[in-house]
């Protein structure tokens, strides 16, 4: 079975966030394949610049 990941689920797997904990255990413990489409692929790359110019302080 796959299960199909969201930026929301992505993003803590990359970053540590209030969720990280939860979805690392989930995801670890699932017994089939994860799976996320382009577009989810290009939001979580231009989420995690976002939030590296944040903790940086290089945002606008």
């Amino acid at each position: 079975m796959e299960l199909f990941l969201d930026t929301s689920c992505i993003i803590p797997l990359i970053f540590e966030t209030d969720t990280t904990r939860r979805v690392r255990d989930f995801s670890s413990s699932f017994p089939g394949y994860c799976a996320a489409s382009m577009s989810v692929n290009e939001e979580v790359f231009f989420v995690g610049l976002r939030l590296i110019a944040e903790k940086t302080g290089q945002s606008s």
